[in-house]
């Protein structure tokens, strides 16, 4: 009996031995902007993506394979970014996430289409796929998300006189404009001049004069967060009307907006990727795991950059084991109803490798994002 049981022992030993050895390992590289100018994207952005990571191994979503999240710093700088590019393809990564501006993604997706490795962007223009197969987005496009904050403006809050305020240096802020532009001209708001600033700009003391005397309605600013905080606190210092309605892109769904702008930011609308609070029994799941790890709230980036995660890990489950960077890229590239946390209803189509959802409209109430009314 005692042999036996030694046996038994010996043969559970080697079976656990067997299944570990033959479990895989997806490497993931992401390149974000955890230090630099665009910390305040590539941060939540990269939270996403960890909280995505430990519950896709926790779970056992893909059976005893793992997969391997490597987080990599590009300091907010394209060179920076393309060199890590370079070392991920190196490193045998099955795909790279990166990264969280378009101003950087655009610039490293020729690179990335050279190396034939996947390239999972969190960008709004349609510019990122222009450079070949292997650039990807997980975001739907400026014109979808701009329509829909237009739409919201035109027919629900229906400025009289507008002001545009964009920074020139972001392809993507200059698109935003123009769409929202177009759109609510037709339904009749009328636009009494537009603004060139730059991402780097902080001090917008004579902007802020000019805005403060032309007495708009309503202003429309495509820049990132912190800037665009800094800009509204100075044209209400300015002289500026509080009633003044403010409409922005996603780039403004980002804390920063908040603990930069303070009450000066209240009522700011804008359009994102994600439904504060979840729309789905997964996405109040990714709110409670994310609270837990980093006692915060998510917000849109980190939102994003979870499902950036998640979405790989499910092409890699649909392709199989033996999954290889080009298997992969065709599975993302073409989706049908996925499941996921993103956009009002939680589906997303992938189409060419172009995203489609429906996008959520939030404001600011009492220093916290909200679903706007």
């Amino acid at each position: 009996m005692k042999r036996t049981t030694l046996l038994g022992l010996a043969a559970t030993a080697l079976m656990s031995f067997v299944g570990a050895a033959s479990a895989k390992e997806f490497l993931i590289t992401s390149v974000t902007e955890l230090t630099g100018a665009v910390a305040s994207q590539g941060i939540p952005l990269s939270r996403g993506m960890k909280i995505a990571a430990d519950e896709i191994n926790e779970t056992g979503y893909l059976g005893e394979d793992k997969v391997k999240l490597v987080q990599l710093d590009d300091a907010s700088d394209r060179g920076q970014a393309a060199l890590l590019v370079k070392r991920a393809a190196s490193d045998e990564s099955l795909a790279i996430i990166g990264t969280a501006t378009g101003y950087t993604s655009l610039s490293i997706a020729p690179l990335a289409n050279e190396l034939k490795v996947p390239l999972m962007g969190m960008v709004y223009s349609p510019d990122l796929l222009a450079p070949g197969p292997w650039s990807l987005k997980i975001t739907s496009s400026d014109d979808s998300h701009t329509v829909a904050l237009a739409r919201y403006a035109a027919t629900k809050v229906k400025p009289k006189r507008c002001l545009i305020i964009y920074a020139r240096d972001n392809p993507g802020f200059v698109a935003q404009y123009k769409t929202f532009r177009e759109y609510t001209e037709k339904l009749g708001v009328q636009y009494i001049g537009v603004e060139a600033i730059s991402l780097q700009d902080t001090d917008f003391t004579a902007l802020a004069t000019k805005i403060a005397s032309m007495n708009p309605d309503c202003l429309h600013i495509s820049t990132l967060a912190p800037a665009g905080a800094n800009l509204i606190q100075q044209a209400l210092a300015a002289g500026m009307s509080p009633t003044t309605k403010i409409f922005s892109g996603g780039g403004f769904a980002n804390a920063s907006l908040i603990q930069v702008g303070g009450k000066a930011v209240e009522g700011v609308i804008m359009v994102t990727d994600y439904a504060p609070g979840g729309i789905n029994e997964e996405g109040r799941k990714f709110e409670a795991a994310y609270r837990k790890a980093y006692g915060t709230a998510p917000e849109n980036w980190s939102a994003v950059g979870y499902t950036q995660m998640k979405l790989i890990a499910w092409a890699i489950k649909k392709v199989g084991r033996d999954v290889t960077r080009e298997t992969l890229r065709e599975a993302m590239s073409n989706v049908t109803d996925w499941h996921n946390i993103i956009g009002t209803t939680g589906l997303m189509t992938i189409t060419s490798r172009m995203p489609e959802y429906d996008p959520a409209i939030i404001t600011v109430n009492d220093g916290k994002f909200v679903n706007a009314p």
